[in-house]
């Protein structure tokens, strides 16, 4: 089964919590034989990153990959990732296409984990001009 579970509290505290839960190993049958399984705590995480726009391709490539180029694992969960787009707000436009040539070591990391695309948005550059009044 998959438990999804939000937790809001004091970090250490619910670090801790995860920390004893992801030692906990349970029985379970497995083909007829008594086996034990530790359990997974795999978070779900929501990050921006931000960076230079001269660096789009290196940064998608190193984050999103070169097959699915950030597609979610279940074509049913695109709805899910259209609708955390609409409330990041206006400018989140979809993630557009983008060369694979170059991209980050630490990519390989990247290896064990899902990385969804939900978005991207471009700098917004204002030019303000301040009075300085004397005093």
């Amino acid at each position: 089964m998959h438990l999804f579970l939000a937790l809001r509290g004091i970090k250490h505290d619910m670090d801790r919590f995860i920390t004893q839960l992801q030692g906990v190993y349970l029985p379970f049958k497995h083909k007829g034989e008594d086996k034990f399984v530790q359990t997974a705590v795999r978070p779900i995480r929501f990050y921006e990153i931000v960076f230079p726009e001269e660096f789009k391709d290196v940064m998608l490539t190193t984050c999103l990959g070169t097959g699915k180029k950030g597609e979610p694992q279940h074509k049913r969960h695109k709805k899910f990732v259209w609708m955390i787009r609409r409330m990041l707000g206006k400018g989140v436009e979809k993630i557009p296409d983008y060369k694979t040539d170059k991209c980050l070591p630490c990519k390989e990391v990247a290896r064990s984990m899902e990385m969804i695309g939900i978005g991207i948005k471009k700098d917004k550059y204002e030019t303000t001009t301040t009075k300085t009044e004397a005093i």
